[in-house]
């Protein structure tokens, strides 16, 4: 993994995470295993994995869970998506798994929150950075999309938490404003206005 960009090693990090959660080789603690030799792994081969991003609250790590579980489940039915659902009669944790992956199919993937982590301490050390217009633009609109609906995943999941418990109200209207800005036509204007501060 030396010498791999960001998203090459986003990607093979992710898929090694994965892989690893699949096998789930502990009776206990393979998470806080998992997250432990990633950072490790990602220092010796010279990137970073900032894991407080998933940690923070239970919101964030009920995030990575579905995101793990998502990829466990592909990884033990390979064939999933090309199942019909007639086929799936015969096997009924066949079956379950394809309604988890239906309910978990605006979750935030894998390699998307692996992606967070590896950018967060490079984001936090950037103090300023000028680019192109038109490479901000390109990065929005392809961005986008996947920001909406982690957005709103978020915003969903901060609601009903906050209604279980009052004092995750502020985050909860800290997640819908983001929502918010995030959401109609004038959502690129809004995010080149923020960078252009």
């Amino acid at each position: 993994m030396r010498g791999l960009s960001t998203p090459d090693f986003v990607r093979t990090i992710s898929k090694l995470y994965g892989d690893l959660d699949h096998l789930h080789p502990f009776s206990e603690g393979n998470s806080r295993t998992l997250r432990s030799f990633t950072r490790q792994l990602a220092e010796q081969t010279g990137h970073e994995l900032d894991w407080n991003i998933t940690n923070a609250n239970a919101v964030t790590r009920d995030a990575l869970y579905k995101a793990r579980d998502i990829e466990v489940l592909r990884r033990t039915y390979p064939a999933i998506d090309a199942v019909s659902a007639a086929q799936q009669d015969g096997d009924r944790l066949l079956l379950k798994a394809a309604e988890t992956l239906r309910r978990f199919a605006n979750a935030d993937r894998l390699d998307e929150l692996i992606r967070q982590s590896a950018e967060q301490s490079r984001v936090t050390a950037v103090k300023k950075c000028t680019v192109p217009i038109c490479d901000a633009e390109a990065e929005i609109a392809t961005l986008l999309p996947a920001a909406q609906r982690q957005a709103a995943a978020t915003e969903e999941a901060t609601r009903v938490a906050s209604l279980r418990n009052r004092s995750l109200m502020p985050t909860h209207s800290e997640a819908l404003s983001r929502k918010s800005m995030l959401e109609g036509a004038r959502a690129p204007g809004r995010l080149l206005g923020v960078l252009r501060d």
